[in-house]
């Protein structure tokens, strides 16, 4: 199974032109469930070769747990099964993790993931399965900067123009710009959140035009007074941050 975009979510169809990236990179997480992966057995798994993206290179064992420090990106509720969504270096994973208990976990926590290869058979499509990474168990091993800032409770508000966003689309929209103001080092945001805190102001506005049909979605910082601070863009092929 494939992730899912979130452009379902936004009720809209994404394409490319993508603006600069508006911060750099940085760490995620959360709260351990104790929730457990069941799977439909399948006869015939020989034939499957198991292969992931947190082991390049590796031929990994069917059913063998491993264990990996993980960078938390986001958990995805948007498919048929919830995808625990990490990096690892520079590769990224979508590992299952169907949970009555989402990880209260935040872009950039560090995490000590237990998780194994397992034959997954998509709801949509039992009679092909396919190997899949599966999270067994994790813990928060180190805070990132966005729980460190939440932390703080820091004043930051939004307010939604754009009429059509679903819940999870605002959601999707709040967690890249709590990732986006935990990293950003635009000094007038920084000095609002760190040396001398006051109200921060988030707007999404309505599409433009050119916006409309390629998924972005204009976001403009303000303060107490509405004077503009930092006009960035929120991207449904890139969800996890803004851009400038």
């Amino acid at each position: 199974m494939k992730p899912i975009h979130l452009v379902a979510c936004l009720l809209m169809t994404a394409a490319c032109d993508n603006p600069k990236n508006a911060s750099s990179p940085n760490e995620a997480p959360g709260k351990k469930s104790d929730s457990t992966i069941v799977t439909t057995p399948v006869t015939d798994t020989t034939r499957f070769v198991f292969l992931s993206n947190l082991r390049n290179g590796d031929t990994l064992v069917k059913g063998k747990t491993y264990i990996d420090t993980l960078s938390f990106i986001n958990y995805n509720e948007n498919g048929d099964d919830g995808l625990f969504v990490c990096a690892r270096n520079r590769d990224t994973a979508f590992l299952i993790f169907n949970t009555n208990n989402p990880p209260e976990l935040n872009n950039g926590d560090q995490v000590l993931v237990q998780w194994n290869m397992d034959v997954y058979e998509p709801a949509g499509d039992p009679e092909n399965p396919l190997p899949r990474e599966f999270v067994v168990d994790y813990r928060l091993l180190h805070p990132g900067k966005v729980t460190l800032l939440k932390s703080r409770k820091p004043a930051l508000a939004a307010i939604y123009r754009h009429k059509d966003l679903s819940d999870t689309g605002k959601q999707e929209i709040d967690a890249a710009v709590w990732y986006y103001v935990a990293n950003t080092k635009d000094t007038t945001i920084r000095r609002m959140i760190d040396t001398d805190p006051q109200l921060l102001q988030y707007t999404v506005e309505e599409e433009t035009e050119d916006s409309r049909l390629s998924g972005i979605f204009p976001i403009t910082f303000t303060d107490g007074t509405q004077q503009v601070l930092k006009r960035v863009f929120f991207d449904v092929e890139r969800p996890y941050s803004l851009f400038e």
